[in-house]
C-alpha cells in the first residue's frame, strides 16, 4: 500500500513530499529530476487535495531530509489521470541527493487521502485487477519458446488504452533485463534469452493495442507489468518486440492467421 505525506510545512497542504511504497516501513523522498506541473497535480491528489492548484520546487537546505533517508521516486512521468503518484511511470533507480527532494504546496479543500487514512492506497494489487491476472504469450514462432511478445491486460488495469484484448510491446528501450523478465512472465526459462524487433510479416495487426513502451526492468521483477514503463506510446507495430526464452537468439518466423501460442499468466 502506498502512503504519502507533506513534511515540515506550516500546514498539511505544504512541505517536503514523502512516500512509503508497498512493503516498506521507512518514509522516503521524491527527486526533482523531470518533476513537473502534471506530477505535482497528481502528488496533491495523493495527499488529499484533488481539486485545487499545485505548485512545486526543490527543497531549500533547511527543508531537506536526512542524507540517510531513502529516495524512492525519480524521473516521475505522470499523465495526469493517475489516482496517486505510485501509479505514474518512473525510473527504477535514482541518481539524486537529499538536496534534490521535491517541496509541494497544494490549495483547495482537503478531502482526505486518495482512498483512506494516512494516504494509503487500498486499491487492488496491480498483479490481480478486478480478480483477473495479467497474461503473456509468444505468437507465431516455430517453437513454444519464441515469437512476438503479447500481453493481455486485466480490465481496469492502468497503462492500457484498450483492455480485454491482446496487445504488443514496443521495442523502445527494450533490453536484456526486460527480455529476462518477459520470459519469467511466461513461466519459461530465464537461463538464456534473446530479443529483437520483429521483421516484416511478423508484426501485430494494425488494430491491436500496443501495451507497453519504454519498459525499464531491473531484471528481478516477477513479471513485465511490474516494471517501469510509459503509459502512452509513440510506436508502430513495426516496432513490436519478439522474444526467445531458453535460447540466445530469435529465429525468423511468419505470424500465421491463427497463431499457435504459448500462454503464461502471472497470478501471485
Amino acid at each position: 500500500r502506498w502512503q504519502f505525506r507533506l513534511v515540515g510545512g506550516a500546514s498539511n497542504s505544504t512541505g517536503r513530499l514523502e512516500v512509503i511504497p508497498p512493503g516498506v516501513a521507512e518514509w522516503g523522498t521524491v527527486c526533482d529530476d523531470a518533476f513537473g506541473s502534471v506530477d505535482a497535480q497528481v502528488a496533491c491528489r495523493s495527499v488529499g487535495f484533488a481539486n485545487g492548484t499545485a505548485s512545486y520546487r526543490t527543497v531549500t537546505s533547511s527543508e531537506q531530509g536526512l542524507y540517510s533517508q531513502p529516495i524512492y521516486l525519480d524521473d516521475v512521468r505522470c499523465t495526469g489521470g493517475e489516482a496517486h503518484l505510485g501509479l505514474c511511470a518512473r525510473a527504477t533507480r535514482h541518481n539524486c541527493w537529499a538536496s534534490e527532494a521535491v517541496h509541494l504546496t497544494c490549495t483547495g479543500a482537503y478531502q482526505g487521502p486518495v482512498t483512506g487514512g494516512s494516504g494509503v492506497d487500498t486499491s487492488a494489487s496491480e498483479d490481480i485487477v478486478n480478480g483477473e491476472p495479467w497474461y503473456y504469450r509468444l505468437v507465431g514462432g516455430s517453437a513454444p519458446n519464441t515469437g512476438r511478445l503479447e500481453v493481455y491486460a486485466p480490465t481496469g488495469s492502468r497503462g492500457a488504452a484498450v483492455n480485454g484484448t491482446w496487445g504488443t510491446v514496443c521495442d523502445d528501450s527494450f533490453g536484456y533485463a526486460d527480455a529476462r523478465v518477459a520470459c519469467r512472465s511466461l513461466n519459461l526459462s530465464t537461463t538464456t534469452y534473446g530479443y529483437r524487433t520483429v521483421f516484416s510479416g511478423e508484426s501485430g495487426t494494425s488494430t491491436q493495442p500496443i501495451r507497453f513502451d519504454n519498459v525499464a526492468c531491473s531484471g528481478s521483477e516477477p513479471a513485465l507489468h511490474n516494471c517501469t514503463r510509459v503509459i502512452s506510446h509513440n510506436c508502430a507495430h513495426s516496432e513490436d518486440v519478439a522474444v526467445s526464452c531458453g535460447r540466445s537468439y530469435v529465429p525468423s518466423f511468419a505470424a500465421p492467421t491463427s497463431p499457435t501460442t504459448y500462454t503464461g499468466s502471472y497470478t501471485s
